[in-house]
Formats: C-alpha cells, structure tokens, sequence
C-alpha cells in the first residue's frame, strides 16, 4: 500500500446495476464501465479505484430479499482532509433513508 492509499470497505444495499446507475452523479462525472470488478478515475493527481464484488442478497424473510455489494474504494493522492470529504460525500449520496 503506498503512503498515500487509503483503502475502506463498504456494504451498499444495491444491485451492481443500480449502483452503476447512480454512481456517474455521485461524482458527477462520466464513469468508466467496470472491468473485471474495477472502475477506476482520476482528477488531476488524485485517483479513486472501487473494487466491486459480485452481487450478493441478504435474506430478511422468505419472502424479503435485499441486494448488497460489497466495495473497496482506494484513493490514492489525497490529502487526509480530502479523502475524508469524498467519503463523506460518497456515503451521502447512496444514503437511503427511511422515515
């Protein structure tokens, strides 16, 4: 891992096609299609890298069954105070609420 690599691991409550929906306005760029479980883009010096694992479903109920996608985000070539505001911003955005 390189000094600045700051690696975190999610679990989203998504299907892989919702989720690659969705994530071209979270970061409100164009988003490469994933290759083989990677997408990966760059601003400037700093990269982001999401691993995503293959889709999964947790079981609520025998009739209750939910996505999830386990992801590794890397991002290389951010500051602390900056890696820290693109995951707050991430995590913001795929919030799902309920009320």
């Amino acid at each position: 891992m390189a000094a600045d690599e700051l690696r975190v691991r999610r679990e989203m409550g998504f299907s892989l096609a919702e989720f690659l929906r969705l994530l071209p306005q979270v970061i409100g760029a164009p988003v490469p299609p994933p290759a083989e479980g990677r997408i990966a883009w760059t601003e400037g010096a700093r990269r982001v890298e999401l691993l995503l694992s293959p889709e999964r479903e947790r079981v609520l109920s025998p009739l209750v069954r939910l996505p999830v996608l386990d992801i590794e985000l890397v991002l290389t070539g951010y500051a602390p105070s900056e890696a820290q505001a693109f995951l707050r911003h991430f995590d913001r955005q795929f919030f799902k609420g309920g009320g």
